[in-house]
């Protein structure tokens, strides 16, 4: 919270009551008549109001120019002579000491107490006539009042204030103020124009000219003289300013806050933001501008009233955490400032609770998102939005925190304090933008704390029609991404995804959670046929898949290739299972395509995709021209029935070997998976005759490295 330089409503009465005014008659010098006479009394005045913060007073002096300006009434047969006995003012309600004087002889004066002011009247030493002009002068104390008493004016050795009004006729009368130099002064309300006459500050109005309006107010302070006392806290420094003549004030603060201070910490769970002091420093009630405390962010400075309640010290103490820079709207932080203060204060057997009763249709309701600081409170309607702001806000808070309990607002606040993201992945959060509204508050509290009735909470007191839409839309969206993080199973949703809900970008977060989910899909059907094939998939979709920052392209194109190898191999399988003629497996004598399968599946299951792929379909190319190369072989070989013979028997051998071996494991050559597929190794075919050449149409190779055959 932060303030403007305090301003104070308060109006005095009309500077100067003009009654009194007395008639006397005369007929050839003897009394004949009273006639009424017109108010034609001139008063020309200056008020002086000069600060003794030495005495606890500010004295006033009012010198006054009365002139009679009625004339007298002269007939054929009588002359009416007009004068005045009395001179009637309106002077503060707290003077004392009144006295007046005329010519150095002291008058008499009597008053009467009226609502806001005394009404003195001043008995002339002598009737004042026609056309005479006497000077009298009238003074009087404004002592300061007690702390906490009812009175507007205090006077201290380090704080004053006071009002001050003019007295006399519109255009003739002046006010000046004199103030110690030591001081710092603030007048506001009517004009003054300011000046320094060596010890002395002075602020001057000459002829003013509505002198019923003119009203000012005047603020002296000497923080120099503020007492200065440290609260006992280990791990931060914590100092309060008050006033001399108030050793209540400085005991009660400084208790509440050294007992109460470390409470608040463990309930927050923030570490001490304040790197440097902490100053708590009294104020006059009416310079807070209706409020009991603030809290100027800034300047590291708490102003507290001088009317002494645990919850304000506590709630102000607590806007250390709770401000502007942890959360936007203003329901949040004061909401949080009163319940984390009275939870504090619950450890030290003090309750306090928000207000009973309180509904959304109580006096001065608002949606608590359109509740904003009217800067001061002027006027009745303004003070009902105000009670109504910080009760909701209360009440609305109260149950939050319930809601989720304290550890859940912990982790709540921590999130919002580092700027972490409401809706996580694996890993540390990811970070987001410094400033939180309610939308991540509300996200905040349902991702992070758990909450159960937020939703709720806020469409009751918080949000607007128009923001309510955004909550269905909201809720549509969060629909879909619970449904998509059980689709998930284990895998975690992408920053792709959870970064729009976290910006309530709810369209485009739902065309993403579409996105996303056609990608499970895919790894649905790729984790189905791995398994007929008994094979284990590579975790690089999944990696793809939760690292998507900007896109899910990567992970679509990985899914469709791994699916296209997967069915590549497919084809593979069935195709080196298949049943085998002569011809087939006369032509695969020698060539082993078990071995490039072998190799596909090492390289899938590694993640090589390209290198799966080329060996899939080396070894299918392979089994398909095993029939043309055998059909070759049978007549390179042939021509009479003894070759022919020859084959069948070397045939025969192949097949029975085959069987006996077929559970044997496929060698993984020297590395793998392979980076390209392994050429077959085939064996050389032996010859009808050691004359006869060989088919050149047989390749012929180097003998396979030991071990079984495929």
């Amino acid at each position: 919270m932060s303030r403007s330089i305090a301003r104070w409503a308060g109006r005095g009465p009309a500077a100067a009551l003009l009654v009194g005014l007395v008639l006397a008659p005369a007929w050839l010098g003897t009394p004949a008549r009273v006639a009424a006479a017109d108010d034609q009394l001139r008063l020309e005045t200056m008020s002086t109001y000069t600060l003794d913060p030495a005495h606890a007073a500010v004295h006033v002096l009012v010198d006054i120019e009365a002139t009679n300006l009625k004339p007298n009434k002269v007939t054929a047969t009588t002359i009416t002579r007009y004068f005045y006995r009395e001179l009637v003012f309106a002077i503060h309600r707290e003077a004392s000491r009144i006295r007046a004087t005329q010519a150095g002889k002291r008058l008499q004066v009597t008053t009467d107490r009226r609502d806001t002011y005394l009404q003195a009247r001043i008995r002339l030493a002598s009737d004042l006539e026609y056309r005479e002009t006497t000077r009298v002068r009238l003074s009087y104390d404004l002592a300061g009042g007690a702390p906490r008493s009812a009175s507007e004016i205090r006077v201290g050795v380090a704080f004053a204030t006071f009002y001050a009004w003019a007295h006399g006729d519109d255009r003739l009368s002046s006010v000046r103020i004199v103030l110690p130099a030591a001081f710092d002064d603030r007048v506001e309300g009517s004009t003054t124009e300011r000046r320094e006459a060596g010890a002395q500050i002075v602020h001057e109005a000459r002829a003013v000219g509505d002198v019923s309006e003119w009203y000012v107010v005047v603020v002296a302070d000497r923080e120099a003289a503020l007492t200065a006392e440290r609260v006992p806290l280990e791990d931060r420094e914590v100092i309060v300013h008050g006033w001399p003549e108030d050793p209540g004030w400085r005991s009660e603060v400084g208790d509440i806050l050294g007992r109460g201070m470390p409470l608040l910490q463990d309930l927050v769970g923030l570490p001490w933001p304040v790197a440097d002091a902490l100053d708590v420093v009294e104020v006059h009630t009416p310079l807070l501008e209706g409020y009991a405390g603030v809290f100027l962010t800034g300047l590291h400075r708490i102003e507290i009233s001088e009317a002494l309640d645990e919850l304000t010290i506590l709630h102000e103490a607590s806007h250390a955490w709770f401000d502007e820079s942890l959360f936007d709207e203003r329901w949040i932080y004061e909401g949080l400032a009163d319940e984390y203060a009275s939870r504090a204060l619950r450890s030290l057997g003090i309750t306090e609770n928000p207000a009973a009763g309180l509904t959304t249709a109580s006096e001065g309701a608002v949606r608590l998102n359109e509740w904003f600081h009217p800067g001061r409170i002027a006027d009745d309607e303004t003070d009902a939005r105000e009670a109504f702001g910080y009760d909701a806000s209360w009440t609305v808070m109260r149950r939050l925190v319930d809601d989720v309990g304290v550890e859940g607002m912990r982790a709540v606040l921590a999130a919002a304090e580092s700027s972490q993201i409401a809706y996580r992945g694996e890993g540390p959060p990811e970070p987001v933008g410094p400033r939180d509204d309610w939308r991540r508050f509300l996200d905040l509290l349902d991702e992070v704390g758990g909450a159960d009735e937020a939703d709720e909470i806020f469409r009751q007191w918080v949000v607007t029609g128009q923001e309510a839409s955004e909550l269905n839309r909201r809720s549509n969206a969060r629909e879909q991404y619970r449904e998509l993080v059980g689709n998930a199973g284990g895998w975690s949703v992408p920053i792709y995804v959870r970064r729009e809900l976290g910006n309530w970008q709810f369209e485009r977060a739902q065309e993403r959670i579409r996105e996303a989910d056609a990608i499970l899909e895919a790894r649905d059907a790729i984790e189905a046929l791995a398994a007929e094939l008994e094979l284990d998939p590579s975790s690089d979709l999944e990696t793809a898949w939760e690292g998507a920052t900007s896109s899910l392209d990567e992970a679509a194109e990985l899914a469709a290739a791994e699916l296209d190898s997967l069915e590549e191999l497919d084809r593979a399988t069935d195709a080196l299972a298949a049943p085998r003629d002569p011809a087939t497996e006369i032509g695969l004598l020698g060539v082993m395509p078990g071995i490039s399968l072998g190799a596909a599946r090492d390289a899938f299951e590694a993640g090589d995709l390209a290198g799966a792929d080329a060996s899939a379909r080396a070894a299918e190319a392979t089994l398909a021209a095993a029939p043309s190369v055998g059909q070759v072989r049978i007549v390179a070989v042939g021509g009479g029935g003894a070759a022919a013979a020859a084959v069948l028997v070397l045939y025969a051998g192949v097949r029975l070997r085959r069987r006996r071996r077929v559970s044997a494991p496929v060698p993984a050559g020297p590395s793998t998976p392979y980076a390209t597929p392994p050429t077959d190794v085939l064996v050389p075919v032996p010859s009808p005759s050691p004359e006869e050449p060989i088919d050149p149409v047989s390749p012929v190779r180097p003998d396979p490295p030991p071990g079984p055959a495929a």
